[in-house]
């Protein structure tokens, strides 16, 4: 199981809702990020027909694993708190 630190996930997002440059993208975490989510098939390059000015658009976008991943994340609940005594049993 692939486990993504806070900043991967943000890269992921901004590919996915951003047609802009990442605004961090000559950073070494921004950079190993985006390597990162090519490896597990997350994002992929992002391919423009010539002749377009490319200065400000995304390098990468979402593939379908990644939207499916990212609509992982939107469902998840919001954690529950909850109190527990000393033996980790939940106090009601």
């Amino acid at each position: 199981m692939t486990k993504f630190s806070p900043a991967v996930i943000e890269i992921l997002l901004h590919c996915y809702y951003s047609p802009e440059i990442h605004p961090r993208i000559d950073s070494p975490c921004v950079k190993s990020g985006l390597d990162v989510l090519v490896l597990c098939g997350l994002i992929e390059p992002q391919v423009y027909m010539p002749g377009i000015d490319t200065t400000n658009l995304s390098t990468h976008r979402t593939t379908e694993r990644g939207v499916a991943h990212i609509k992982q994340l939107c469902s998840l609940p919001l954690p529950k708190q909850v109190w527990a005594d000393q033996n980790g049993r939940v106090i009601e």
